[in-house]
């Protein structure tokens, strides 16, 4: 039974700070969605991707080198969940694609998005379609996945996401923002609580 798990309320500054993404909602536990495919930042001056030996090769935003050791470690994992292989340790980080695999290209302010519509092979579906990851709340839970949609490009086409996004470049509008997604938070907190308290009231008691 798919089952609303609210997340928290983050803001993320893209574009050198010039784009400001508030993130609020949650998740639905059961959708799966959005583990049906990937999104990396690809490099805006080489899009197309090269064939060679049987795989597809996607250049990477060559800011991607700047990760921390801690932080790419666990992109390639997650990467690696998807099929997909990750290099940056000679000349610019690129990926490793399987050549059937179907991409598409998304610009969004000096970000290059590539979808790479390959499912997480740690995705599993029971018989009503619901699903879940095998390794949530496990060690091998990529921290990424934690961190993740951040930004609307993440969850683009999936039009039953429970997350909700609102872009700005002004910080007091993301400020508001955050303070209504908050207040909007605490008011369905009570109501759920005030739904909860009706369900267990003995009948007939006042």
């Amino acid at each position: 039974m798919k089952q609303f798990i609210p997340d928290e309320i983050i803001v993320t500054a893209y574009k050198g700070g010039e784009e400001l993404v508030v993130r609020s909602g949650g998740c639905t536990a059961g959708c799966g969605l959005c583990c049906e495919y990937m999104v990396l930042p690809a490099d805006k001056d080489r899009p197309i991707p090269v064939e060679e030996d049987d795989v597809l090769i996607v250049y990477l935003d060559p800011r991607v080198r700047n990760m921390d050791t801690e932080r790419w470690l666990d992109t390639f994992k997650w990467a690696s969940y998807h099929g997909v292989w990750m290099w940056r340790d000679t000349g610019p980080p690129f990926v490793e694609v399987p050549v059937d695999a179907r991409l598409s290209f998304r610009q969004s302010g000096d970000w290059l998005a590539c979808r790479i519509d390959i499912p997480c092979d740690k995705l599993v579906r029971d018989a009503d379609g619901d699903g879940y990851c095998s390794v949530f709340g496990t060690s091998e839970r990529p921290d990424l996945c934690q961190r993740t949609p951040r930004h609307p490009l993440d969850v683009e086409g999936i039009k039953e996401c429970t997350y909700k996004f609102d872009v700005t470049n002004d910080p007091k509008v993301a400020q508001v923002a955050v303070l209504r997604a908050t207040y909007e938070r605490m008011r369905e907190e009570a109501e759920a609580s005030e739904r909860e308290r009706g369900a267990t009231a003995e009948p007939g008691s006042s």
